[in-house]
């Protein structure tokens, strides 16, 4: 239940339930008055026909005191009684010693006679006295209603005192309901939140049972914590990127700077052959390439990693542009004594980035290349329909989407484990650590993966023992094929 209708069913809660309880009371206390007021009118009725007779002596209604003893005797304990003369004069009054120096209103005598009129503290009457069809004088009798009066007073003191804890113990259960359901749980978001700004590293989830709005609070601070972890994260990831960038470069190039500035001393020191001059000039040539290598590596990887990568895809004809990729790799693999094998069979269209599709294809040529021994075998393949019978074993392409190149090469290859890192930035296996040290910046794969997710498919690097590695990368094919719109 959400909060807001909560608070409006505790302030109704609050209104209408002491509400209810004191007009329950009050109903009651209204039920038994008036049953109260029958049996006392009737008991007032029948103790009135009893003294009603003595108070019919016309001489009652004269000023002689001595006549009024007999009442005090008689009547005095049942009731109060006053007694006026015809004229309006009172001549006797139990609640007074005065006779004669009042007189009431004629009218007033006259209003209300032989009607009963019930008050809170009493039952009066009042009725003439006739002599001979003359009218002597008037009585009012009046008794007290001294049990409804004691009720009601003490039925008063109950309902307030009821009214009163009924008004407390509501009050304390929806205190104790905002506390449990609103203060507590703030509460706990509060230190937690404080916790978190202490201790980021100390990752901890805020429950919350109910499904309301400081549950969705609670909810959107633990997603919060998350993003800030992992912000965190990666902040502190880049942040190693960097320097590992920084380190890299300046490792990396340290070997053929050295190398290029030693010849190149060499070259001004003394005469050399033409034999040595083109020799030398080839090394300073393949250290330059070398370096411009690594630093063409590092702005791509940091160009797909930023994805700041400005190229636009554009509609390509498979067979057309990935035979065109694969040309020119015969001489560099015949210049590694590599037998190479190309083959490309694709019947449809792609959207690529024309300079990466070229730089993931050679980053993948080359990694193979590096790792083939002299004579060993070098097979390249871009398939869209069916993969090729020379593959070391099956691999599984959804070939209604995507097309596939597959880079496969005899030798040595790595573990299972390690093959789950050759991706990361910077990797480099202990055969490149130990046997191609410095030759290469371990950026190549990394950065073979990232153009492979920018075109929508995905990279896996196969280990076959006794045999050889397959490298293979997917990208998806264009849904709406038009020749018009494809590069010739």
């Amino acid at each position: 239940m959400k909060i807001r209708t909560w608070l409006f069913l505790s302030l109704l809660f609050v209104m209408v339930i002491p509400s209810l309880a004191v007009y329950s009371l009050y109903t009651l206390l209204t039920n038994w008055n008036e049953q109260q007021s029958l049996d006392e009118y009737l008991d007032f009725i029948s103790t009135y026909r009893e003294i009603k007779e003595p108070l019919q002596n016309p001489d009652l209604y004269t000023f002689h005191p001595t006549i009024h003893e007999s009442l005090q005797e008689t009547i005095e304990h049942v009731a109060q009684i006053t007694l006026y003369r015809n004229d309006g004069y009172v001549v006797y009054e139990t609640t007074s010693d005065t006779i004669g120096t009042r007189q009431a209103e004629l009218r007033d005598l006259y209003d209300g006679l032989y009607e009963g009129n019930m008050t809170y503290r009493y039952f009066t009457i009042k009725e003439p006295v006739f002599v001979d069809e003359e009218i002597v004088g008037f009585y009012e009798v009046s008794m007290q209603r001294d049990d409804r009066v004691e009720y009601v007073q003490s039925r008063s003191t109950s309902i307030l005192v009821l009214s009163a804890a009924l008004f407390f113990l509501t009050g304390l259960l929806v205190w104790f309901q905002i506390n449990r359901r609103i203060n507590k749980p703030i509460k706990y978001l509060k230190n937690d939140m404080n916790e978190f700004v202490l201790r980021p590293k100390k990752m901890t989830t805020l429950a919350h049972p109910k499904n309301d709005e400081i549950g969705d609070l609670i909810k959107h601070f633990n997603y919060m914590k998350q993003e800030v972890v992992h912000a965190r994260e990666e902040i502190l990831r880049e942040q190693k990127e960097k320097e590992m960038i920084t380190a890299a470069l300046s490792h990396d190039l340290k070997t053929p700077l050295t190398s290029v500035m030693a010849y190149t001393e060499s070259m001004q020191q003394r005469p050399l052959t033409k034999s040595e001059t083109d020799h030398y000039l080839t090394i300073i040539r393949n250290k330059s390439i070398q370096m411009q290598r690594l630093i063409e590596d590092i702005h791509t990887f940091t160009l797909l990693k930023n994805q700041q990568s400005v190229e636009q895809k554009v509609a390509v004809n498979g067979q057309e542009f990935f035979e065109m990729l694969v040309d020119g790799y015969d001489e560099l693999a015949s210049q590694h004594e590599i037998n190479l094998q190309k083959e490309v069979k694709t019947f449809d269209s792609f959207d690529v980035q024309v300079n990466h599709m070229m730089r993931l294809v050679d980053n993948l040529v080359s990694n193979a290349i590096r790792y083939t021994p002299p004579t060993g075998k070098l097979y390249i393949g871009i398939y869209d329909q069916q993969l090729p019978s020379w593959l070391y074993k099956p691999i599984d392409v959804n070939f209604s989407t995507h097309g596939v190149l597959i880079v496969q090469n005899e030798g040595a290859t790595i573990s299972e484990k390690e093959s789950k890192k050759i991706f990361e930035a910077f990797y480099q296996s202990e055969e490149s650590r130990t046997k191609k040290a410095g030759q290469h910046s371990g950026l190549g794969l990394s950065v073979a993966k990232m153009i492979t997710e920018n075109h929508g498919g995905d990279i896996q690097f196969i280990p076959v023992p006794n045999k050889g590695t397959i490298l293979m990368s997917t990208f998806v094919k264009r849904k709406d094929y038009d020749e018009k719109n494809v590069d010739e």
